[in-house]
């Protein structure tokens, strides 16, 4: 529990840096779909020119499109060519968006039918919106697992009046103890945020970072299903039993391999012990393999693990089990 409150910190430092953004494009979303909604009317561009904003990063290209039009009589002039962040490291793309509306010719304006004077050129989530929320997923997938892991360590069940440092649960008798804290919703979690991670390399630097709504479509799409299916998976592995520790009277059971459905089977009268054994360091936290020690010499691996503390609270906790849980 030491370190619980370190991560709480560093959660709020997180959240308050991922929500910031957060606001910022479910805003621009709210709005580009709010302005599928609005009426349309012929309009006029009265200037039409790329904006150009030097950085110490580099600079980044803009547009600043203005155009009139007319609604019951009354002339309006717009400035929004649409509701997301309309500005880009390249300048091909703001040449294409002012190539496209010279001043003269006219467009579409689509306007508030309750505020008049309120209108956009582009309504609709565009490409750079839909790619701007895939380079926040796995900063948000992040901030999912700080507080899902938060809130699991302050509101897990108790088991026999204590709190457990893995799931802990009766079955049909057996008590089982999961090896694993990577629930379903995890996993699917998981797997949204690394394919979003891999679609930031893959669609930015072979289509840019104002690719088309179309191909970003396709690539949510692909993302959701790699999620689902992950989340899937991990839930038919989970309901099979492949990351439980289960101990009855007369048996101890658990996965041949961990996550893997195929399990073992040993009298609770063979086992001599549960220990974990040092296999490495990483960035100078020890790791450790939990085994099972057979009378005979045997071992079984159950579970890797990080860390010297968390690893003896889990041999402690599965020691308990095989006395019965007292």
């Amino acid at each position: 529990m030491k370190f619980l409150v370190p991560l709480v910190l560093f959660g709020l430092f997180w959240t308050a840096i991922v929500g910031a953004a957060d606001v910022m494009i479910g805003g621009s979303i709210v709005s580009s779909l709010r302005a599928l909604a609005y009426e349309r009317t012929p309009g006029t561009i009265t200037h039409s020119e790329v904006q150009r904003h030097e950085d110490s990063d580099g600079d980044t290209f803009g547009v600043d499109i203005r155009y009139a039009y007319v609604v019951d009589g009354v002339r309006h002039e717009g400035r929004r060519y649409s509701y997301s962040v309309v500005a880009s490291s390249e300048r091909a793309w703001a040449d294409r968006i002012v190539g496209d509306h010279v001043i003269g010719s006219t467009r579409d304006v689509y306007f508030n039918p309750d505020q008049h004077s309120e209108a956009v050129l582009l309504p609709g989530v565009d490409g750079s919106t839909l790619m701007m929320l895939m380079f926040l997923t796995p900063f948000n997938a992040v901030m999912l697992g700080i507080w899902g892991y938060v809130g699991w360590v302050l509101l897990q069940p108790r088991h026999n009046g204590v709190r457990p440092p893995l799931p802990t649960f009766l079955r049909n008798g057996a008590t089982h103890v999961r090896l694993t804290l990577v629930s379903w919703p995890v996993a699917g979690i998981i797997g949204v945020g690394g394919a979003s991670f891999a679609g930031i390399f893959l669609v930015g630097f072979g289509a840019g970072f104002q690719p088309d709504a179309d191909l970003m479509i396709g690539c949510w799409l692909v993302i959701l299903l790699i999620g689902g299916y992950l989340a899937l998976d991990r839930h038919r592995r989970t309901q099979a039993g492949a990351f439980d520790f289960s101990v009855d009277q007369r048996f101890v059971s658990f996965p041949a391999v961990t996550g893997e459905t195929a399990r073992l089977q040993v009298r609770k009268a063979d086992v001599a012990d549960i220990e974990m054994r040092l296999t490495g360091h990483d960035d100078d936290t020890p790791q450790y393999d939990i085994l099972l020690r057979k009378r005979d010499g045997g071992t079984h691996k159950l579970i890797a693990w990080s860390g010297e503390d968390a690893s003896q609270e889990i041999v402690e906790w599965l020691k308990l089990q095989l006395r019965g849980g007292r």
